[in-house]
């Protein structure tokens, strides 16, 4: 950047500048500035002394968009993702942008800050724009949602609200929009994009203004529909399964289904996650775990007038249904509160994802009579090639299941392999292509459920000379 001026308004100190890759450094009064690459990254270091609130200002392309993720702000050329850029500071208060021009304030005594610029290898490696599938909630904190209205008058009172589970750092997904789109009741999914893997929708060195905003946006949609929060129903697996919880407990929703929660969330982040503890503490210390593990129990001896119907699941491979359901469950029969506990045998937390989709249907389905689901879930499926063999496995839980194997090459059907008891399916390939599996899985009552393994291409091997000599086949 190219510092043009510096600007003082009563406490607030303005930057203006155009962007300037060229290496330098500079020295404006009590501003230091100083700028250079690292591996193709382009890093901008700011400090400002004298206590203030600091606000650079950048001017961006008129046709270009920016899509605001907290301290990670994407621009988008059309549909396309040209640049990305990261701040990292204590002192970051806000990024927001307006005709072009993108503002990143901070605020504090020593404001020190660095700003990270990418023209590729991007931390967050969806490069299309999101707007087509995310809504944004303007608040304290603003609050990126996917609504889906009421297909059914009969349901639009009803409201189910979806909390994402853990991701990759920077990748920021919606979770079970395809798993509930034939549903007919109003459907509210909320992103929690704050910090690098998110903030437990809690807020920011404890400020708890995330949660705030996403409260309003909630109650938003409780007055736009004509509801009360007791027909809400929250929802999550993992660490949505906590958000799910903490939600219901605090704001007396009338039900909370919460799949495998790590509900000491100290614990949890300690050692694994010290960036969503720094994140939502401020701190990564014995004192920050301590806040944390209690946030849940004392909702629960906060509320215990107004608290929800509450659903826990778990498995019995799970490592949180000692260290983190158990004692909780214990602690809601200390204090007299009904709850239902659903422990699956030989489920582990990672076979969530195929197994959270089939539960959470059924779930929905018998609460609000919509039908019968097939009580089958799916715990995994896969298909690998196994020395030029290839190799189709479902694993599945439900009463005297068998299986049955459609083999696909390009899309056409090639074996069909009729229902026994092996959850397995071997083929020997001649052509090389494009191969999927489709498994049907059947109970004893007749229910049946499929699903299609991912793709896998195969080539067959080349024998060369060399193999032959190897093995003792030489002229």
């Amino acid at each position: 950047m190219v510092v043009q001026s510096i600007v003082k308004l009563g406490n607030i100190i303005q930057i203006n500048g155009e962007r300037n890759y060229t290496q330098s450094s500079r020295e404006i009064g009590n501003l230091h500035y100083n700028n250079y690459y690292e591996e193709d990254v382009f890093i901008e270091e700011i400090s400002f002394e004298t206590p203030c609130e600091l606000d650079i200002f950048y001017e961006i392309n008129s046709e270009c968009q920016a899509h605001i993720r907290g301290e990670l702000i994407e621009i988008f050329d059309e549909e396309k993702k040209v640049m990305e850029l990261k701040v990292e500071s204590n002192h970051f208060v806000l990024a927001d942008f307006k005709e072009s021009t993108l503002r990143i304030r901070f605020s504090g005594k020593h404001i020190e800050s660095l700003i990270q610029t990418r023209s590729k290898n991007f931390l967050n490696k969806r490069e299309q724009l999101p707007f087509q599938v995310e809504s944004v909630y303007k608040s304290h904190r603003d609050i990126r949602y996917h609504f889906v209205e009421a297909k059914d008058p009969k349901h639009a009172k009803e409201l189910v609200i979806v909390f994402s589970a853990m991701s990759p750092e920077f990748t920021y997904n919606f979770n079970y929009i395809k798993t509930m789109e034939s549903f007919p009741m109003n459907q509210l999914y909320i992103l929690d994009d704050y910090g690098s893997q998110g903030s437990y929708y809690l807020g920011h060195h404890r400020d708890h203004a995330i949660e705030t905003s996403v409260v309003s946006l909630i109650l938003h949609y409780i007055s736009k529909l004509n509801t009360t929060l007791s027909n809400v129903l929250s929802f999550g697996s993992s660490k949505g399964g906590y958000s799910a919880l903490y939600y219901a407990l605090k704001y007396s929703f009338g039900e909370v289904l919460t799949l495998a929660p790590s509900l000491f969330l100290g614990d949890f982040l300690k050692g694994r996650y010290p960036n969503i503890t720094q994140y939502i503490t401020g701190e990564d210390d014995e004192g920050s775990y301590h806040y944390l593990n209690e946030l849940i129990y004392s909702l629960v001896k906060e509320n215990r007038e107004s608290l929800p119907k509450i659903h826990i699941m778990v498995g019995t491979k799970d490592s949180r249904k000692e260290m983190h359901i158990e004692p909780f469950t214990k602690h809601l029969e200390k204090a007299d509160i009904i709850y239902t506990l659903d422990i699956i045998k030989g489920v582990n937390h990672s076979e969530l994802k195929f197994f959270a989709p089939e539960y959470l249907k059924r779930f929905i389905s018998l609460k609000y009579d919509l039908g019968k689901i097939p009580e089958i879930y799916l715990t995994g499926n896969t298909l690998m090639e196994d020395n030029d063999t290839l190799v189709a496995n479902a694993s599945a839980i439900g009463d005297e299941l068998t299986y049955a194997f459609y083999w696909y090459l390009n899309d056409e059907i090639i074996k069909k392999e009729a229902y026994s008891i092996n959850n397995e399916s071997i083929y020997q390939p001649v052509i090389n292509g494009r191969y999927r599996v489709r498994i049907f899985i059947k109970n004893k009552k007749g229910e049946m459920i499929t699903r299609s393994t991912k793709s896998l291409n195969y080539t067959k091997p080349q024998i060369s000379i060399d193999s032959f000599n190897e093995i003792g086949l030489e002229e």
